[in-house]
């Protein structure tokens, strides 16, 4: 009998309402830029997660602005110095890469999973092209699962001015 009380506690207990979190999706990197051809993808098996490779004839601004477009306001591009840029495009240049642009985006709801754009010149066949890259760092898992939103807590005492009530 004892057992059975003990069990039926813990059904009870299962099946009482507890705030439960809410999980937001990660941005679907795959449709997040519309245009170039796609030459390259991964498919978040890797440890920095998605990368979608294309290949354009535009503009690393005009892809920046697509970008933060297709992600929404919530998204914004992080502003690097001009002295982080510089060395950027040394250690580029330092592998035989001409950067045209980078840019990182960054949303408070994902802070540990920025979202980086890096647009490049390449000849290819005698044809200079930019290569556009763009990088989400999670892995397929984390996408499949989402990003877990604690619940929204509720202020102690009155619900007016968040106040407590004495203790007598």
């Amino acid at each position: 009998m004892k057992l059975l009380s003990f069990l039926m506690c813990g059904v009870l207990l299962l099946a009482s309402p507890v705030r439960a979190e809410k999980r937001i999706p990660f941005p679907d990197l795959s449709v997040a830029l519309k245009g170039g051809k796609l030459v390259h993808q991964s498919d978040g098996e890797l440890l920095m997660g998605f990368r979608y490779e294309y290949g354009s004839d535009e503009d690393f601004e005009i892809w920046k602005k697509r970008l933060g477009d297709s992600l929404g306001k919530e998204w914004k591009a992080e502003q690097r110095t001009p002295d982080e840029e510089l060395a950027m495009k040394r250690v580029m240049e330092a592998q035989g890469v001409d950067l045209v642009g980078s840019a990182e985006f960054k949303s408070p709801a994902f802070s540990r999973h920025p979202i980086q754009l890096i647009v490049i010149k390449e000849k290819i066949n005698g044809k200079e092209r930019r290569m556009v890259t763009l990088i989400g760092h999670w892995t397929k898992a984390q996408a499949a699962a989402g990003l877990a939103i604690a619940p929204e807590k509720k202020p102690a005492g009155d619900p007016q001015t968040g106040k407590r009530k004495a203790r007598r």
